[in-house]
């Protein structure tokens, strides 16, 4: 029988059963340590106290065999607030990983994602949503290497930018000779609605297996206003039609949350953020 979950003083989470845990980590942490021992899970949802405007988080996942994490971050930042955070995770034989990032942010933020895969049979899944308004700038750098065969991997990441806003996204699909039959797909949208927002995308692969299944894919527009004509002669407004389209965008991304709580809270946040952006 497992103790459940243990949190150090010096910021090391151990994990040996299944537990549903939020933490709210201090501004002042520089350095977080998730470990997830053989077949146990956690649900981690990770929230911030906003107390400093420089913020650097350096997060070390590590999934052991047959383990299971579900990690959300939910960042809610204020104008001033310029954040920094790095996240390598380590996964091992038939374990799997869901990370879903929320950001709203402050003056920037701006995180390095880095997954990778040591063992056969595992999942990863990274989802993330950034809402980008006034002068500030997201940026997101993913790098997935996958060293083993048989490993399945999906990126999802997007950005609705209003005002002076920008967004940027550069991914890394690494497939090593070893990795055959590898399945890592990774996608960008971002849906600018001002004509001063910017978006930055550049997805890429390198591959050196030749039996793999890899894809990656890029958007930037604006709201489709064919989307809008519909929805206006059904009896929506062009500011409602334009708002309904904006949720759709944005709820696909916070679905990916399974804890219902959470899913439901996060909506309810991040979807008022875009009232006003259209």
């Amino acid at each position: 029988m497992g103790t459940g979950i243990m949190v150090t003083e010096d910021h090391k989470i151990v994990v040996d059963s299944s537990e549903q845990q939020t933490l709210m980590v201090d501004d002042r942490i520089k350095h977080l340590d998730i470990s997830v021992l053989p077949q146990a899970s956690l649900q981690l949802i990770v929230t911030f106290d906003n107390s400093q405007s420089e913020k650097s988080l350096n997060t070390t996942i590590r999934v052991q065999d047959g383990g299971s994490l579900e990690f959300i971050v939910i960042q809610n930042d204020s104008g001033a607030i310029e954040r920094q955070d790095t996240i390598h995770v380590t996964l091992e034989k038939k374990s799997t990983f869901n990370g879903v990032w929320l950001v709203n942010p402050g003056k920037s933020s701006n995180r390095q994602i880095t997954v990778e895969f040591k063992g056969s049979d595992i999942n990863a899944q990274l989802n993330g949503i950034a809402i980008v308004s006034g002068q500030s700038q997201v940026s997101t750098v993913t790098k997935l290497i996958h060293h083993e065969p048989h490993t399945d991997a999906a990126q999802f990441f997007k950005s609705v930018i209003g005002g002076e806003g920008q967004s940027s996204f550069n991914g890394l699909v690494y497939v090593k000779a070893e990795a055959q039959q590898t399945n890592s797909n990774q996608y960008n949208h971002n849906l600018l609605l001002s004509d001063s927002a910017r978006a930055l995308s550049q997805p890429q692969l390198e591959i050196f297996a030749d039996d793999v299944k890899c894809s990656h894919g890029a958007t930037i527009g604006q709201l489709d206003e064919e989307h809008i004509f519909y929805l206006n002669a059904r009896g929506l407004s062009k500011d409602m039609a334009k708002q309904v389209l904006l949720e759709g965008f944005a709820e696909d991304i916070i679905d990916k949350i399974s804890v219902e709580s959470c899913r439901e809270s996060c909506k309810a946040l991040f979807l008022d953020q875009l009232k006003g952006l259209a």
